[in-house]
């Protein structure tokens, strides 16, 4: 493993299988080479990769933040321990409603950014069936 892939494994929650990390993070360095607004979306195996991931997040590296100003509700999910997310730990903000499930990167600094995924209806379900889970643990509900 090379040296900045053993940084970003050293960065993430133990919780988090290290391979799972190292091909999430390779993905969204190679997303970031595209032109803005021609990255693609949809990506089958970095879904099934977030998929993953998202399962295995501790309730303690979300943050729900309810309604937002464009789409439904907002998560944000962190690879790591959320108090590092100034130290340039991998985030994604989740925007959702009943129906639709869209993923980008926590960093956009309020700016419309692409999508990593954007799913709708049937395609969306696992998703957000995981992303419901998780804000029942985070809330404290899951006892």
């Amino acid at each position: 493993m090379n040296e900045e892939k053993t940084q970003i494994v050293d960065g993430v929650a133990s919780e988090l299988n290290a391979e799972l990390a190292v091909r999430i993070e390779s993905y969204i360095q190679e997303w970031k080479k595209f032109e803005m607004g021609c990255q693609p979306s949809n990506d089958f195996e970095f879904i099934k990769d977030f998929t993953s991931f998202l399962k295995q997040a501790p309730k303690e590296n979300f943050r729900f933040t309810g309604d937002n100003n464009y789409c439904g509700y907002t998560a944000i999910v962190w690879m790591g321990d959320p108090s590092f997310e100034f130290c340039g730990i991998t985030g994604f903000e989740i925007a959702y409603d009943k129906d639709f499930i869209k993923v980008f990167t926590a960093y956009h600094g309020g700016f419309i950014y692409p999508e990593y995924i954007r799913l709708y209806e049937d395609d969306a379900k696992e998703l957000l069936d995981i992303l419901k889970e998780k804000l029942i643990a985070w809330a404290g509900f899951d006892c």
